[in-house]
Order: C-alpha cells, then sequence, then structure tokens
C-alpha cells in the first residue's frame, strides 16, 4: 500500500507554516511513512504532552542542526560527518539516508528558529533538550574550531529552549 504521510505532511506543513512548514512537513511525514509507532494514551497522565518519538527528534536534529551548520556562512564536510554518524549511531542507515537528504533540503531554506524551538519546548522535556544543546555543540566543534557565530546562534536555541 502506498503511503502518503510524507505529501499530507508537507501539505500540512505549507498550510501551516508556509515554506518552512513544508519542509518540516515533508521530513516529519517521510518519517511516519518509515516508523511504527505504538502509543498509549492516559487522559489522567499530565506528562503526555512530553511524550515524544524518534522522528520528532530526528526532525527537531535536522532543522537545528542546519541552523548550526549555516551560522559561520559555510557547511563543512567535517560538520556534515558529524551529523551523518550521529544519525548512524542513533536511526541507523536506511534513515540516516533519508535524513541526510532532507538535510540538504533543509540547508538552503531559512529556518525560522522561534517556531521550531517553541514547538520542542512545549513537547520535549528538560533532560532531551538538554542533550539537543550537547548534538549542536558537537556540530560546532566538528571542524577543530568553534567560530563565535555558532556559539550565538546555540545560545540563541537554548534560550529559546529554555535551558540557561
Amino acid at each position: 500500500m502506498a503511503k502518503f504521510g510524507k505529501w499530507i505532511g508537507g501539505g500540512l506543513g505549507w498550510a501551516f507554516g508556509g515554506p518552512i512548514g513544508m519542509i518540516i512537513g515533508f521530513a516529519v511525514g517521510t518519517i511516519i511513512d518509515n516508523t511504527t509507532v505504538i502509543a498509549q494514551y492516559n487522559p489522567k497522565d499530565k506528562e503526555q504532552r512530553f511524550k515524544t518519538h524518534r522522528g520528532d527528534f530526528a526532525a527537531s536534529l535536522l532543522v537545528l542542526s542546519a541552523a548550526v551548520m549555516k551560522a559561520d556562512g559555510k557547511v563543512l564536510k567535517s560538520e556534515l560527518n558529524y551529523v551523518k554518524a550521529f544519525f548512524l549511531k542513533s536511526f541507523g542507515e536506511r534513515l540516516t539516508a533519508e535524513l541526510m537528504l532532507k538535510l540538504r533540503e533543509i540547508l538552503n531554506k531559512d529556518i525560522p528558529l522561534e517556531d521550531v524551538c517553541a514547538q520542542l519546548r512545549y513537547n520535549m522535556q528538560h533532560p532531551m533538550r538538554l542533550q539537543l544543546i550537547h548534538f549542536l555543540f558537537g556540530i560546532s566543534s566538528a571542524d577543530g574550531k568553534v567560530d563565535v557565530s555558532e556559539v550565538n546562534v546555540i545560545a540563541r536555541i537554548a534560550g529559546l529552549l529554555g535551558i540557561s
């Protein structure tokens, strides 16, 4: 049976977030097409809003990775290799190939950090957001030096995520 999640996600993303929303929706839809999720909902669970899935985290990583990679005006192979190695270890070879293609698309777009971070802040618990910041610093230092523009972007992301 055909899977239309990426097209539905892209369409909904466009409707609610414009071109950037389309990219994120398309990426999330692709991940959803290739992921099986088993979820249980308990209306008495106040922490239900923090339930995230691997696809949610991967899409967030893509968007914020692109923001850090673009911060100094150049995307280096060492940064791409760092992201790819992390994805291979975390998500496997097949999903990594798809995510790297999506990253290439996202790198060519403007990234609305406020919108992405607001969604992450609402849907992820603090430890997960903190781990995301660690990952972003790993990208920044992948080329052997940490550029001040990358630190500024990461500091902005951290503030938007509610991390001091």
